[in-house]
């Protein structure tokens, strides 16, 4: 069973929402920016570690590149390019 997250990062409020379907479970990253405004990163809902939440406020709270949502991956790139 998947368990909902919360915590707090960077001055950010987060959570992670799962949805259950049929035949997989969806995680849905929400953030509470530190204006009070709610979004949704767009990160791939088949991944559920708060760390690549952590890593999307750290890269900038990136848009997505392409057509898919962001991976891991793809975060880390971000970060690594700026350093």
């Amino acid at each position: 069973m998947w368990r909902d997250e919360f915590f707090n990062h960077n001055g950010y409020s987060c959570r992670i929402e799962h949805e259950y379907e049929e035949d997989n479970v969806k995680a849905w990253h929400i953030v509470v920016g530190k204006d009070g405004k709610e979004m949704t990163a767009d990160i791939t809902p088949y991944d559920s570690s708060p760390k690549t939440l952590k890593l999307w406020i750290d890269a900038g709270l990136p848009k997505r590149i392409g057509r898919c949502p962001l991976h891991r991956e793809d975060l880390e790139k971000i970060i690594n390019e700026r350093a």
